[in-house]
């Protein structure tokens, strides 16, 4: 008997919204003709796959709730465990649209020592995380309908004021290929984040589950506004090949590459010769 999960993947319609992390993995002119054609995809997630996921999503609630804490770097929105007040970030349950530095900066604090509700303020706290856990805010824009929520905000000594912090979990095999340089997708995603909060900098921490000794690296990003522009316009294709059947050049080479082989829009993407304007 297969253990495994199935989702279909709906298509895009001119509604909806994208997501910063589908950035990376994304092909405009896939998510076009899926839209165009009425397709919905496959999305199979093994049992393996899904353990990793989670132990990607510990790893996250670890280095928000007791390393990054302890270490005094981390800023943004809290939440306490006792009686749900929030302290720091956007009063409006954390809904952001447009860059805007200056309330990002002097709403993000560091972990809190009370919440201010008097029920629970005299109480002990866990030593550990002060019975207070961290909240991942949403940044979006609704000109180009694509949002986020940044794993966290950092200050650090050698940072240009507040910066962003993702993180990731890898195997061993992919480990020794971004040691040296971050993968590019994770740029992308990094430099969508800086687009929508406003921010110069950022850090990417990469975390190898299978190793015990020296499982981090980590990679500091800067902002690059060339980048974000050539972001924006892979965004504005989506969404005009979506609205009127625009379709953008093809990023697979041929039809029996790696990629093309396992995209489910492979045959019509391959038939579709003429690039519509």
């Amino acid at each position: 008997m297969k253990l495994e999960s199935k989702r279909k993947v709906v298509p895009l319609e001119a509604k909806d919204w994208l997501r910063c992390s589908s950035l990376e993995r994304m092909c405009p002119r896939e998510e076009i003709l899926a839209s165009r054609l009425k397709v919905d995809r496959d999305d199979t997630i093994h049992p393996d796959l899904q353990l990793a996921f989670d132990l990607g999503h510990g790893m996250h609630w670890a280095f928000q709730n007791r390393i990054a804490p302890k270490l005094g770097i981390i800023r943004g929105k809290w939440r306490c465990l006792r009686c749900g007040v929030a302290v720091g970030g956007s009063p409006d349950e954390s809904m952001w649209f447009g860059a805007d530095y200056d309330k990002l900066v002097k709403t993000s604090v560091a972990r809190p020592t009370a919440c201010g509700n008097p029920t629970c303020a005299e109480a002990p706290r866990d030593e550990d995380t002060g019975d207070f856990e961290y909240v991942e805010q949403y940044f979006g824009n609704e000109v180009y309908r694509i949002g986020g929520h940044p794993d966290a905000f950092l200050e650090m000594e050698d940072g240009d004021g507040l910066g962003l912090g993702e993180l990731k979990s890898c195997s061993e095999r992919r480990f020794k290929e971004i040691k040296d340089c971050p993968d590019f997708g994770h740029v992308i995603q990094m430099q969508t984040y800086m687009w929508l909060t406003g921010l110069k900098w950022g850090m990417l921490l990469y975390w190898c589950k299978a190793l015990f000794r020296e499982p981090l690296v980590e990679h500091c990003v800067e902002r690059d506004d060339e980048t974000i522009e050539k972001i924006k316009e892979m965004i504005k294709d989506v969404w005009d090949g979506v609205e009127t059947g625009y379709l953008p050049e093809r990023i697979c080479s041929s039809a029996d590459c790696t990629r093309a082989e396992k995209c489910e829009l492979s045959k019509p993407c391959f038939e579709y010769e003429e690039k519509v304007a």
